[in-house]
């Protein structure tokens, strides 16, 4: 939750069952990513140009 907006949480498709993924939400003005395994635990939050340079660098790696 940021303030009052509660994160709607997703993770991959492709994930499996195992509980060993990374989840991100969707805030208006950020991107939030956490492990899975640790909801609970601490969140990474990136405005959304990071977030797109992250996806860009992951997408290169490929």
């Amino acid at each position: 939750m940021i303030g009052d907006v509660r994160l709607e949480w997703r993770k991959s498709s492709h994930s499996g069952h195992e509980g060993d993924c990374v989840e991100i939400a969707t805030a208006t003005d950020r991107i939030v990513i956490r492990d899975s395994k640790n909801p609970s635990g601490h969140a990474h939050h990136l405005s959304l140009a990071a977030a797109a340079v992250l996806i860009r660098a992951i997408r290169e790696r490929r």
